[in-house]
C-alpha cells in the first residue's frame, strides 16, 4: 500500500519522480544482469520471441584528438571509444559529447551519463520507441545544469520530499492516457505550484517521455526507472511538445 502511494505521489509531482530516484536501490549487479538475460531468453525461446538484449554503460574518461572530441565508454565491462554519431548497440547512439558528461539517445529516451552514472539500455524501451518512430526526431537539447535558480528549486524539493512530502501533492497536474497500443502517455501542465513550469522550463500540455534513457510508454515504467538509476547527481528529462523533442540537462 505504501509503494502505491510513492508510485501516485511521484506521478503527481515529476520533479519529485526524478528526486525520488536518487533514492532507488543500485542496480542490480553483473551476475544480477546475467541472470535476467538467462531469464529473457528462455522466456523468448518458450513464446517464440527474440531475447531481450541489454547493455550496461559507464563513462571512463573523456578526450579529444585531431579527429575531435571523444568518449571511452564501458560497454558491458569493454572499455571502447566512441564519437558523436557513432552507434553503442542497435538504435542506441551518441548524441553530444560534454564537457564531463555524454547524452545517449536509446531510441528516443535520451540519457545523460557521466563518470558517476551507470546507463542500462533495454530492448523493451527500444521497441517501443521504433515503433513510435521516435529515433527520427531530431531533439532541442536545453542545458540547465549551470542555472543557479534550476539547481536551488530542485533542491528545495528534494528536501520537501523528505521534510513534508504531501506538500509535492498537485505540484504538477499530470494527464495519463493509454493510446491504441497500450502504452502510457503523461502530459503535464502547471499544477499549484508554476514555478516548475516557469524555471525548468516547460509549457501546458508538454509529454514526459523519458527519465535518463528510460521510457515512460510502458505500465513498468516507473518500476524500470527505480531499478535503474540511483545517486545520480545530474540527468536528462525527455519532452515532446508538438512533435517536437526538447532534452533537458539538469543537475540537483
Amino acid at each position: 500500500m505504501l509503494f502505491r502511494w510513492v508510485r501516485a505521489l511521484s506521478i503527481a509531482a515529476v520533479t519529485a519522480l526524478i528526486l525520488m530516484l536518487f533514492n532507488a536501490q543500485s542496480p542490480a549487479n553483473n551476475a544480477g544482469d546475467e541472470e535476467a538475460q538467462i531469464f529473457n531468453a528462455d522466456f523468448a525461446s518458450t513464446f517464440g520471441e527474440d531475447p531481450l538484449p541489454q547493455k550496461r554503460l559507464h563513462l571512463l574518461a573523456l578526450g579529444g584528438d585531431d579527429e575531435g572530441r571523444f568518449a571511452e565508454i564501458g560497454i558491458d565491462g569493454q572499455a571502447q571509444e566512441r564519437r558523436v554519431g557513432t552507434m553503442i548497440a542497435p538504435c542506441v547512439k551518441v548524441v553530444e559529447i560534454l564537457s564531463d558528461a555524454v547524452l545517449i539517445d536509446s531510441c528516443g529516451s535520451y540519457a545523460l551519463l557521466s563518470q558517476e552514472s551507470t546507463v542500462k539500455a533495454s530492448s523493451l524501451d527500444l521497441k517501443a520507441s521504433l515503433d513510435g518512430g521516435i529515433s527520427t526526431l531530431v531533439p532541442t537539447i536545453v542545458d540547465l545544469r549551470e542555472s543557479a535558480k534550476v539547481t536551488k528549486l530542485l533542491g528545495d524539493y528534494r528536501q520537501r520530499l523528505y521534510t513534508r512530502p504531501l506538500s509535492l501533492r498537485s505540484a504538477v497536474k499530470v494527464d495519463v492516457r493509454v493510446d491504441s497500443v497500450g502504452e502510457r502517455r503523461y502530459y503535464l501542465s502547471p499544477g499549484k505550484d508554476e514555478a516548475l513550469f516557469s524555471t525548468l522550463p516547460m509549457q501546458a500540455g508538454d509529454r514526459l517521455v523519458a527519465v535518463n534513457g528510460f521510457s515512460l510508454a510502458s505500465s513498468e515504467a516507473l518500476t524500470d526507472i527505480y531499478a535503474g538509476i540511483a545517486d545520480l547527481s545530474q540527468l536528462a528529462l525527455t519532452l515532446e511538445r508538438d512533435g517536437q523533442y526538447q532534452v533537458l540537462l539538469l543537475r540537483f
